[in-house]
């Protein structure tokens, strides 16, 4: 059971891994891409945190929801097309009420939509965290401290069964080329990812910073009145913000000041 379960984890793995490259080697040419959703102009069909997956196309069509880079912005913006063609698109959000100001061409498109997976871009945000990148890459060097040992096999297995239950710790001079590759590189990505965590574990919460600040126009308002002396009051004179009664004061003297440029 458990050579079961080993084969059928390397086999998911590997098709991981293969899926990971075939998606790095797409966003990589730019043939694809993704978007993490900000705002509400595309409600009820994306919500605020939601990852759209984008592709290139050779051609766009009026009602498809297309990705397209706005000049002089490093965002994108993803609306739907309502008209125009690629000498200049016309886009609008479905949740808007005027169309987009820009026009763009079909250089200026990123792609269209895909596929789409709500909360997405809140899991990528998470997942690609420092400290989740910390806790994978302890993850890695413990899973692969404990795979790197002898383990003998087959008949000399069962041999040995009888001899002796321990294992020894194999050396990593020892091992093939292809797995000292591995090796060296789960231990570089674990460095670099346990470097990030205990910058976000040990860092500040709070960071200090002197803001200059101006100030600014001000004005204060206050009144006085004169009062009986009764059980209302302490003295004679009752000062804002204490309440006024109108049957123990005949007149209130409202104060103002200003302070600030003329």
């Amino acid at each position: 059971m458990n050579r079961i379960v080993r084969r059928l984890l390397a086999a998911v793995l590997a098709g991981m891994a293969l899926f990971a490259s075939a998606a790095f080697g797409l966003i990589a040419t730019g043939r694809a891409g993704f978007v993490v959703t900000h705002g509400v102009s595309m409600n009820p069909v994306y919500y605020q945190g939601d990852l759209v997956v984008i592709a290139k196309a050779p051609s766009y069509r009026i009602g498809e929801i297309v990705a397209y880079h706005r000049a002089g912005h490093s965002d994108v913006v993803l609306h739907r097309i309502i008209g125009g063609g690629p000498a200049g698109y016309v886009f609008k959000g479905d949740n808007n009420q005027s169309i987009d100001p820009t026009r763009p061409t079909q250089e200026q498109l990123a792609g269209r939509a895909v596929y789409h997976l709500a909360r997405g871009g809140l899991w990528l945000h998470r997942f690609t965290s420092p400290t989740a990148l910390g806790l994978l890459a302890f993850t890695l060097l413990a899973g692969g401290a404990t795979a790197v040992r002898t383990r003998p096999r087959g008949r000399r297995a069962r041999l040995s069964k009888h001899a002796s239950t321990s294992s020894k710790p194999l050396a990593l001079s020892a091992l093939p080329p292809a797995l000292r590759a591995c090796a060296a590189a789960a231990a570089a990505v674990g460095a670099v990812g346990l470097a990030l965590g205990a910058l976000a574990w040990g860092g500040p919460l709070d960071t200090e910073s002197t803001v200059s600040t101006h100030s600014a126009n001000r004005m204060t308002f206050s009144y006085t009145a004169a009062v009986g002396r009764t059980p209302a009051y302490d003295g004679t004179t009752a000062s804002s913000p204490d309440p006024v009664f109108r049957k123990l004061a005949n007149d209130v003297d409202v104060h103002f000041t200003y302070t600030g440029a003329p």
